[in-house]
Formats: C-alpha cells, structure tokens, sequence
C-alpha cells in the first residue's frame, strides 16, 4: 500500500479541512479521516505510515507537504497539469518528504 498523506480537500474564507489518506497505483484517492487544522493532519500521516515523530520533524512535515501541494496548485492553474499521472509525481514528491521526515 502506498504511504499515508493529507490534502487540503477544502478551502474557504475562514475554513479549510484536511483530509487524510493515499492514492493507490491506479491515481484513485482512499480517505482515512478528516481533520480541521494542518498539525492534527500531520500527526494522524505520521501514526498511519508508522513513525513516532517530535514535533520539530512533524513542523518539517507540514512544511514539505505544503511545498508540494502549493506546486500542484499552481500546475493545475497555469495549465501544466492536464492528467492525474502528471499530479501524481507531485504526490510521489509528497510520499518521499514523508520518508525523510520519518528517518530524522
């Protein structure tokens, strides 16, 4: 099975939800749960993908995570992504911060 990571699957003015879960080798979204904030996101990734992480390596987390979900934002808006495949090495990028944050 692929490794556990959040989304923001939803973005408001004064409201975001963070998902977690994984994609599977077909590109198809699995949520686990949901949560309110990026730190709770974080902490239920590190626990599913099987690390017991401080929280200078969960803070390392989230800032990688935000990199890449900003870069695949910004793919999709300016057209540069126009197949899940191509999104689906941003979210490879995201799977190997989870790495390297889980062997700090």
């Amino acid at each position: 099975m692929s490794q556990y990571v959040y989304i923001e699957s939803e973005h408001e003015k004064e409201f975001s939800l963070y998902t977690v879960g994984y994609y599977d080798f077909k590109d198809n979204w699995h949520p686990e749960s949901d949560y309110n904030n990026k730190e709770d996101a974080a902490r239920r990734v590190q626990y599913l993908n099987g690390s017991n992480c401080n929280q200078e390596n969960i803070d390392e987390l989230i800032k990688c995570l935000d990199n890449s979900t900003s870069m695949l934002k910004d793919l999709f808006k300016d057209g540069a992504i126009i197949c899940p495949a191509e999104g689906a090495n941003i979210i490879y990028e995201n799977q190997r911060a989870l790495k390297r944050v889980r062997k700090e």
